[in-house]
């Protein structure tokens, strides 16, 4: 059937009461009406303004479309299912004038395809890890029952939502980043570590795998997600950075996370100081008392020069009986403070029968007239003046 050009499309077709999903198309190839089952076929508004090939992969419809139109298009056909499942189609279009009414009928698998769909959905459905499947905006379209769990939601709470606002706030941009590299034809597949809150608040760490599908015509078809739970790799992790930086004796920063922290400083262009502490003689208190005392005089100065330090500053074991304290935004005046603090907690410490005391050598950082500007010099520096120091106590 065929009609005047520019007539209303719609009005004299009531597409609503037709059996099978109907779509009103123009002349450009846009879906701008859709009967009720259409609508629920492809999750879309009845009044619609979109490609119809973001639904249907038809590329002999955009060019019969573009052609005189002078018989009807009979073709099968690729189409997406709200909830991303492609299936195929019989699609039938007719002339209507102004466009084309569109009529689509499932057509049933094959055998074979119907036991890979079987095979997909069970493995989908009972799969360890969490599965989703996202429409080309990033919303749950199916998930399964390892993915509710992860996350703690229900499928019925899921479904329709994106991906964003369960994922942690500082990893939304890699994934936005991650994404885009895939639509670009970078990638195809995005793997990274990424964060979900769950709505408790409780952070669940997972490796997830992104993947978008696309049709034999290259038009977009749904996102495929699969989510594995490291979360308690993660804090085993953590645990072992934390160790690695903690000094076993003491339980302060070691040596290796303060020279990080020196290095992090220096890279920001902070302004402060490095003190470097020596406990003067203190192979004479591991000869007097062993070295399970001298382990316990090592503790109680580290203690100490932990509480005499300002709440922003950190103090550290360097190694041995030497000590350190990386001092934040602090002028020379300030520093010396700290300094004279650092010795005065050390001295007042109850060591008895022995004597304790320490020699506490600086150096400053972070601004162009003072001589350290990077981590070798100023650890060369401070150590200068920390024995400076010494060398002077000794001849007092």
């Amino acid at each position: 059937m065929k009609v005047a050009k520019g007539e209303r499309m719609g009005a004299s077709f009531g597409i609503a009461a037709l059996p099978e999903p109907a779509l009103l198309v123009d002349s450009a190839g846009n879906v701008v009406e859709l009967n009720r089952l259409a609508a629920e076929t492809f999750d879309r508004p009845r009044k619609a303004g979109f490609p119809v090939s973001e639904v249907v992969a038809a590329r002999p419809l955009a060019e019969w479309l573009a052609s005189e139109r002078a018989e009807p298009l009979r073709i099968r056909a690729e189409a997406r299912r709200s909830d991303g499942v492609p299936i195929t189609v019989e699609l039938r279009a007719s002339d209507i004038g102004s466009g084309a009414l569109c009529l689509l009928r499932e057509l049933p698998r094959d055998r074979f395809g119907g036991e890979a769909q079987r095979y997909f959905d069970g493995a989908f459905d009972r799969s360890p890890i969490g599965m989703a499947l996202f429409d080309t905006a990033g919303r749950y379209t199916r998930v399964n029952d390892a993915l509710c769990e992860l996350l703690g939601i229900s499928r019925e709470e899921l479904i329709g939502r994106r991906d964003q606002e369960f994922t942690h706030p500082d990893d939304r941009q890699s994934d936005i980043d991650e994404a885009w590299r895939i639509l670009r034809g970078e990638i195809d597949t995005a793997y990274q570590h990424k964060r979900f809150v769950r709505p408790s608040g409780e952070i669940v760490w997972v490796i997830a795998c992104m993947t978008f599908l696309r049709d034999d015509a290259g038009n977009p078809l749904s996102w495929v997600g699969q989510f594995v739970d490291v979360t308690d790799a993660k804090l085993l992790e953590a645990d072992l950075r934390r160790l690695a930086g903690v000094d076993t004796l003491t339980g302060m920063p070691n040596r290796r996370a303060l020279e990080e922290r020196i290095q992090a400083a220096l890279d920001a262009d902070r302004e402060g100081a490095l003190l470097l502490i020596d406990i003067d003689g203190f192979k004479q208190i591991n000869d007097f008392g062993g070295h399970p005392f001298g382990d316990q005089v090592l503790r109680d100065v580290g203690r100490a020069i932990a509480a005499s330090v300002r709440r922003d500053d950190e103090a550290g074991r360097w190694g041995g009986d030497e000590f350190a304290v990386l001092i934040y935004d602090a002028d020379p005046r300030s520093v010396e403070r700290v300094s004279d603090a650092v010795e005065a907690a050390v001295a007042d410490l109850d060591v008895s029968p022995v004597t304790i005391s320490a020699s506490v050598g600086s150096a400053s950082f972070g601004d162009g007239s003072l001589p350290a500007r990077d981590r070798d010099e100023l650890l060369a520096a401070a150590d200068a003046d920390m024995y400076r120091r010494k060398r002077l106590r000794s001849e007092e």
